[in-house]
């Protein structure tokens, strides 16, 4: 295949969110997006690709992942290289070229290889580093614990005079502190990322100033006072305090308070990552560990740690036979944050248990179309919406000037939604990296 491409294709969407194109021609040469349209001139010296079922997307995102823990070797130890080659592999062969990572273990050997290597074997890499927490701390590796504002504000210029192109913070740092980081932050231009519902509520970390937020915590501070003593109540299991769906099985959807929690977070113009995929995996935990069963193409490593903290442990009759309902709770949650115009990035959280590098993904896109974005909506924020959350402006998007990170799926996406899982070809930087473009030929399509 030549450097200079011309690929014809049924339909184009192009990641902005703007309706999809149909008898569209890609133009590529030397890495780049040269144009992208309806009715584009050929040049002699490209080489043309018909592809005349077929929808071409841009590479797709997943905007949270813990990507690099699988190369530190912190995690999973001697099996972290056969774990994070599986992972890297699975991502592109499902048309994932870039990955956001939020939270690692610092700024040492693999961050420095994920970040500056870039190798086309890899999907592209923005991450955070190591998140910043209070007492106690999550056991993370690398993870930061600070004790006051100062310290706080101390962590996150560190950080950032590393190269951190966002910071992350985690479930027990105080709103104070938060308030610090996202202050230090700002002052550099680095936006923060949260994840809250432990120590303070998603309203206290929007009130702070944080830019994006990452999972669905908003339930417990939307239930009143009668609810929060149901759930309270409630015994506690291992997980809860990094991230507990009960209070959805209580949550009035239809409240005056869910409304201006809704209304709130629109205003604030906060980026949320909902992450349905794990979140699928606390509320299903006995569908996803059958899941986990019939697969067979993990490394061992990652089965053994799956099950090792697998999420369904201390799970009640009770806590199972409620699962379905919070997961539709928060599926119409999601739904109403989109109406209400919140931009909705796309992310899996692997390699936690039950995640799946790229199908995952796949999963969240669907669902997020189910939540009313639609599948070009869903496309939007696994592509261009997925990349301004990163702070790449060079990835996500077909156009003129942008890398050429794209993916052709064989059918139309519009009308079948399984043609996300049925890849022709992936391209990082116009050169295939996955599947075959198939046979040239030198002439264009008629019409």
């Amino acid at each position: 295949m030549g450097e200079a491409l011309a690929l014809q294709v049924a339909t184009l969407i192009d990641g902005t969110g703007r309706p999809p194109v149909r008898n569209a021609t890609v133009l590529v040469s030397d890495g780049r997006v040269i144009a992208a349209g309806p009715h584009i001139d050929i040049p002699a010296s490209y080489e043309l690709v018909r592809l005349p079922k077929s929808t071409l997307v841009p590479g797709l995102i997943d905007a949270h992942t813990h990507i690099e823990v699988t190369l530190s070797g912190k995690e999973f130890g001697a099996e972290s290289a056969a774990i994070f080659d599986w992972h890297t592999e699975e991502l592109l062969a499902h048309g994932v070229t870039g990955v956001r990572d939020t939270g690692g273990t610092g700024f040492g050997f693999s961050y420095s290889r994920l970040q500056a290597e870039d190798r086309p074997e890899w999907p592209r890499f923005v991450g955070s580093g190591p998140n910043l927490d209070g007492p106690p701390g999550a056991p993370y590796p690398g993870l930061r614990v600070v004790t006051d504002p100062r310290a706080a504000a101390t962590a996150a210029a560190e950080l950032i005079s590393k190269g951190a192109p966002f910071l992350k913070t985690y479930v027990w740092l105080p709103q104070e502190d938060l308030q610090a980081v996202v202050s230090v932050a700002h002052r550099s231009g680095v936006p923060v990322a949260a994840h809250v519902g432990n120590a303070i509520s998603v309203g206290e970390a929007v009130a702070a100033g944080v830019d994006a937020l990452e999972h669905i915590c908003s339930g417990r501070e939307l239930l009143d006072a009668e609810s929060r003593v149901l759930e309270s109540g409630l015994p506690e299991r291992p997980h809860d305090w990094v991230l507990s769906l009960r209070p959805w099985r209580f949550v009035d959807l239809g409240s005056d308070r869910v409304r201006r929690h809704v209304e709130a977070l629109a205003e604030s113009r906060v980026t949320i990552t909902p992450t349905l995929a794990i979140l699928r995996v606390f509320c299903r935990p006995d569908e996803a560990y059958a899941m986990l069963e019939a697969r067979h193409d993990l490394p061992r490593g990652l089965g053994e740690a799956w099950r090792a903290t697998w999420p369904g442990t201390g799970y009640s009759e009770d806590d199972v036979a409620h699962g379905e309902h919070e997961w539709e709770a928060v599926l119409q949650f999601v739904e109403m944050l989109h109406t209400a115009g919140v931009v909705l990035v796309a992310g899996s959280d692997i390699p936690n248990p039950g995640t799946y590098p790229g199908a995952s993904l796949h999963h969240e896109i669907g669902w997020l179309a189910d939540c009313g974005l639609g599948m070009v909506g869903a496309v939007h924020a696994a592509t261009g919406a997925a990349a301004a959350l990163m702070g790449r402006s060079d990835i996500g998007v077909v156009r003129g000037g942008m890398r050429a990170d794209l993916v052709v799926l064989d059918g139309d996406l519009t009308a079948d939604a399984t043609a996300l899982a049925k890849i022709e070809a992936v391209l990082r930087d116009g050169q295939v990296v996955h599947g075959s473009l198939g046979d040239t030929t030198a002439e264009p399509l008629a019409g």
